[in-house]
Protein backbone atom coordinates (compact mmCIF):
# COMPACT_ATOMS: atom_id res chain seq x y z
CA UNK A 1 0.00 0.00 0.00
CA UNK A 2 1.39 3.77 -0.98
CA UNK A 3 1.87 6.09 1.55
CA UNK A 4 -0.92 8.44 0.31
CA UNK A 5 -3.16 4.94 0.95
CA UNK A 6 -2.03 4.46 4.04
CA UNK A 7 -2.71 8.33 4.93
CA UNK A 8 -6.03 8.39 3.58
CA UNK A 9 -7.32 5.35 5.31
CA UNK A 10 -5.98 6.93 8.64
CA UNK A 11 -7.90 9.55 8.39
CA UNK A 12 -10.84 7.70 7.19
CA UNK A 13 -10.35 5.98 10.49
CA UNK A 14 -9.70 8.96 12.49
CA UNK A 15 -13.18 10.62 11.34
CA UNK A 16 -14.90 7.05 12.62
CA UNK A 17 -13.47 7.78 16.56
CA UNK A 18 -15.77 7.98 19.36
CA UNK A 19 -13.37 7.22 22.34
CA UNK A 20 -14.04 10.62 24.43
CA UNK A 21 -17.98 10.71 25.39
CA UNK A 22 -17.30 14.65 26.19
CA UNK A 23 -16.06 15.66 22.82
CA UNK A 24 -18.64 17.28 20.34
CA UNK A 25 -18.83 15.45 16.60
CA UNK A 26 -17.67 15.16 13.91
CA UNK A 27 -14.04 14.98 14.36
CA UNK A 28 -12.20 17.55 12.48
CA UNK A 29 -8.98 16.81 10.07
CA UNK A 30 -7.02 18.22 7.62
CA UNK A 31 -7.08 16.20 4.44
CA UNK A 32 -4.16 13.41 4.28
CA UNK A 33 -1.37 15.23 2.67
CA UNK A 34 2.12 13.63 2.41
CA UNK A 35 4.04 16.32 4.03
CA UNK A 36 7.62 16.55 5.81
CA UNK A 37 5.63 19.70 7.74
CA UNK A 38 3.11 18.99 10.31
CA UNK A 39 1.00 21.76 11.77
CA UNK A 40 -0.60 21.09 15.33
CA UNK A 41 -2.79 22.71 17.16
CA UNK A 42 -4.98 22.76 20.10
CA UNK A 43 -8.31 21.50 19.52
CA UNK A 44 -10.94 22.37 16.96
CA UNK A 45 -13.32 25.62 17.73
CA UNK A 46 -17.18 25.73 17.81
CA UNK A 47 -16.91 26.51 14.21
CA UNK A 48 -14.30 24.27 12.81
CA UNK A 49 -16.69 21.29 12.93
CA UNK A 50 -19.43 22.93 11.20
CA UNK A 51 -16.75 24.32 8.49
CA UNK A 52 -15.17 20.64 8.25
CA UNK A 53 -11.42 22.23 8.28
CA UNK A 54 -9.23 23.38 10.80
CA UNK A 55 -8.03 26.56 11.80
CA UNK A 56 -11.38 27.77 10.07
CA UNK A 57 -12.45 30.84 11.91
CA UNK A 58 -11.38 33.90 13.49
CA UNK A 59 -7.84 32.37 14.72
CA UNK A 60 -7.48 30.79 11.69
CA UNK A 61 -7.79 33.77 9.75
CA UNK A 62 -5.16 35.49 12.50
CA UNK A 63 -2.63 32.66 11.63
CA UNK A 64 -2.89 32.09 7.85
CA UNK A 65 -2.21 36.31 7.43
CA UNK A 66 0.67 35.04 10.14
CA UNK A 67 2.30 33.14 7.18
CA UNK A 68 1.35 35.28 4.23
CA UNK A 69 2.99 38.14 5.44
CA UNK A 70 6.23 36.52 6.75
CA UNK A 71 6.48 33.27 4.80
CA UNK A 72 4.91 34.36 1.39
CA UNK A 73 2.60 31.53 1.62
CA UNK A 74 -1.20 31.41 1.16
CA UNK A 75 -3.92 30.19 3.30
CA UNK A 76 -4.83 27.42 -0.03
CA UNK A 77 -1.17 27.09 -0.64
CA UNK A 78 -0.84 25.83 3.08
CA UNK A 79 -3.91 23.31 3.10
CA UNK A 80 -2.87 22.23 0.27
CA UNK A 81 1.13 21.38 1.37
CA UNK A 82 0.98 21.14 5.31
CA UNK A 83 -0.68 18.77 7.35
CA UNK A 84 -3.12 19.89 9.71
CA UNK A 85 -3.25 17.98 13.50
CA UNK A 86 -4.45 18.79 16.78
CA UNK A 87 -3.74 17.55 20.08
CA UNK A 88 -7.76 16.67 20.17
CA UNK A 89 -9.42 16.65 17.20
CA UNK A 90 -13.11 17.05 18.55
CA UNK A 91 -14.71 20.14 20.02
CA UNK A 92 -14.56 19.83 23.77
CA UNK A 93 -17.56 22.04 24.32
CA UNK A 94 -17.71 25.41 26.71
CA UNK A 95 -16.09 25.80 30.02
CA UNK A 96 -18.76 26.13 32.28
CA UNK A 97 -17.09 29.81 33.43
CA UNK A 98 -16.49 31.07 30.00
CA UNK A 99 -14.78 29.99 26.73
CA UNK A 100 -13.89 27.00 25.48
CA UNK A 101 -12.84 23.98 27.48
CA UNK A 102 -9.33 22.71 27.14
CA UNK A 103 -8.94 19.09 27.17
CA UNK A 104 -8.14 16.82 29.91
CA UNK A 105 -5.29 14.31 30.23
CA UNK A 106 -7.12 11.29 29.57
CA UNK A 107 -8.90 13.01 26.48
CA UNK A 108 -5.39 13.77 25.27
CA UNK A 109 -3.60 10.43 25.99
CA UNK A 110 -7.20 9.06 23.87
CA UNK A 111 -5.71 11.17 20.79
CA UNK A 112 -2.41 10.88 21.04
CA UNK A 113 -2.80 7.62 19.19
CA UNK A 114 -3.35 9.51 16.38
CA UNK A 115 -0.78 11.79 16.17
CA UNK A 116 1.69 9.14 17.07
CA UNK A 117 0.29 7.65 14.05
CA UNK A 118 0.76 10.25 11.56
CA UNK A 119 4.20 10.98 12.91
CA UNK A 120 5.07 7.12 11.91
CA UNK A 121 3.60 7.85 8.67
CA UNK A 122 4.94 10.73 7.90
CA UNK A 123 8.01 10.98 9.62
CA UNK A 124 8.44 14.97 9.56
CA UNK A 125 11.54 16.65 9.45
CA UNK A 126 9.67 20.33 10.89
CA UNK A 127 6.86 20.50 13.11
CA UNK A 128 4.73 23.63 13.81
CA UNK A 129 3.21 23.53 17.63
CA UNK A 130 0.74 26.28 17.77
CA UNK A 131 0.16 27.19 21.06
CA UNK A 132 0.68 25.92 24.72
CA UNK A 133 -1.11 22.89 25.03
CA UNK A 134 0.66 21.91 21.29
CA UNK A 135 3.76 22.86 22.21
CA UNK A 136 3.54 20.96 25.97
CA UNK A 137 3.45 17.73 24.30
CA UNK A 138 6.87 18.04 23.44
CA UNK A 139 8.60 19.92 26.06
CA UNK A 140 7.79 21.73 28.82
CA UNK A 141 5.84 24.76 28.40
CA UNK A 142 6.14 27.20 31.17
CA UNK A 143 6.24 30.51 29.52
CA UNK A 144 6.43 31.11 25.86
CA UNK A 145 8.76 33.53 25.84
CA UNK A 146 11.19 30.82 26.58
CA UNK A 147 10.24 28.69 23.80
CA UNK A 148 8.53 30.77 20.45
CA UNK A 149 11.11 31.66 18.52
CA UNK A 150 13.67 28.73 18.36
CA UNK A 151 14.53 25.87 16.33
CA UNK A 152 14.33 23.18 18.68
CA UNK A 153 15.56 19.93 18.17
CA UNK A 154 12.77 17.17 19.79
CA UNK A 155 12.47 13.24 19.79
CA UNK A 156 9.20 11.97 20.04
CA UNK A 157 7.31 9.22 19.01
CA UNK A 158 10.65 7.32 18.14
CA UNK A 159 11.10 10.39 15.26
CA UNK A 160 13.59 12.96 15.78
CA UNK A 161 12.74 16.57 13.93
CA UNK A 162 12.76 20.31 14.17
CA UNK A 163 10.07 21.76 16.12
CA UNK A 164 9.25 25.84 15.71
CA UNK A 165 6.74 26.65 18.69
CA UNK A 166 3.80 29.44 17.72
CA UNK A 167 1.50 31.48 19.79
CA UNK A 168 -1.73 30.36 19.93
CA UNK A 169 -3.88 33.23 17.25
CA UNK A 170 -6.84 33.39 19.71
CA UNK A 171 -8.11 36.82 19.86
CA UNK A 172 -8.68 36.27 23.43
CA UNK A 173 -4.52 36.31 23.79
CA UNK A 174 -2.80 39.34 23.77
CA UNK A 175 0.80 37.95 24.15
CA UNK A 176 1.26 37.93 20.24
CA UNK A 177 0.48 41.55 19.76
CA UNK A 178 2.51 42.91 22.77
CA UNK A 179 6.48 42.89 23.06
CA UNK A 180 8.59 40.44 23.33
CA UNK A 181 5.67 38.15 22.14
CA UNK A 182 5.49 40.13 18.60
CA UNK A 183 9.33 40.29 18.56
CA UNK A 184 9.74 36.45 19.08
CA UNK A 185 6.62 35.79 16.53
CA UNK A 186 8.40 37.28 13.70
CA UNK A 187 11.26 35.24 14.69
CA UNK A 188 10.03 32.06 14.03
CA UNK A 189 8.20 32.65 11.49
CA UNK A 190 11.68 33.67 9.99
CA UNK A 191 13.01 30.16 11.14
CA UNK A 192 9.99 28.65 9.40
CA UNK A 193 10.52 30.40 6.14
CA UNK A 194 14.71 29.35 6.14
CA UNK A 195 13.66 25.82 7.72
CA UNK A 196 15.06 23.16 4.67
CA UNK A 197 11.73 21.43 4.48
CA UNK A 198 9.90 24.56 4.10
CA UNK A 199 11.91 24.93 0.83
CA UNK A 200 11.68 21.88 -0.31
CA UNK A 201 7.78 21.52 0.21
CA UNK A 202 7.48 24.97 -1.55
CA UNK A 203 10.15 24.80 -4.02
Amino acid sequence: MSALSQLTRHVQELHQCQACPLMHKPVVSGPPVLSSIILIGQAPGVKEPLLGRPFAWTAGKTMFHWFQEHCGIDEASFRAKIYMAAVCRCYPGKNPTGGDRVPNDSEIKRCSQWMEAEFHLLRPKLVLAVGKLAISQFMPCGKLDAVVGQLIRVERFGQCFDLIALPHPSGASTWHRMEPGKMLLKRGLKLVKEHQAFHDTFS
